[in-house]
């Protein structure tokens, strides 16, 4: 399923971005396939290997190869939305920045992002604040490049939105997201997160704070 997300005050960024599954947060009672989908997102987010691990890398390498096919793989590159500790980010990426440069064809870049100072997980403390503070960019690594950026879980958005604005910002030709969950929830009215438009393969963000 291919989307495009809505910043939260409701304007287009134009930023398109894919993902595998649907991830139910904790808090809600899960059906025995979205624990499942849970289970995949948590070994992936702590950089464990699972059962699962393999049609995870085969899914991101699969993406990839549709992104840049028919185009000049030369004019792209990967880039990894870091997690909360660098040790992490390398459990977690390491081995599809590689399965992508076998199996793709395409430049991969653990360094384009980085961030150098620990910090607590956000799932753990709860979001606040700026999530990409922190963060360091490489800009001579994709200057002029195509990115495509991958990340554990697009819920709100606004660590991509966020982290897609400063590449461009820095010289990016132009940034694709590759998730590999997207979170719902069954709640209704504004209370939801991310909403499926009838009839379409989009998506928008309806979180509370549209209320206002």
């Amino acid at each position: 399923m291919e989307t495009k997300i809505s910043r939260q005050d409701g304007s287009q960024c134009g930023y398109q971005f894919r993902y595998a599954i649907q991830y139910l947060p904790k808090k809600y009672e899960a059906t025995s396939e979205q624990q499942k989908n849970r289970e995949i997102v948590w070994n992936f987010k702590n950089g464990n290997i699972g059962v699962e691990t393999e049609e995870i890398w085969k899914y991101f390498v699969r993406e990839v190869c549709d992104i840049v096919k028919g185009k000049n793989k030369s004019d792209f590159i990967v880039c990894f939305i870091p997690a909360s500790n660098a040790q992490t980010s390398y459990y977690r990426y390491n081995c599809i920045s590689y399965a992508i440069m076998k199996g793709a064809g395409v430049q991969t870049s653990m360094k384009a992002i980085s961030r150098p100072v620990d910090t607590a997980a956000e799932h753990q403390t709860g979001k606040s604040g700026d999530p990409t503070e922190g963060f360091v960019y490489d800009a001579d690594l994709f200057k002029g490049k195509k990115v495509i950026l991958i990340d554990d879980v697009i819920t709100r958005g606004t660590t991509f939105t966020k982290t897609a604005d400063k590449l461009v910002s820095l010289g990016a030709a132009s940034v694709t997201g590759l998730f590999l969950a997207a979170t719902f929830t069954p709640e209704h009215r504004f209370r939801h997160l991310w909403q499926i438009i009838p009839g379409t393969d989009y998506c928008f963000y309806g979180g509370e704070d549209m209320l206002q």
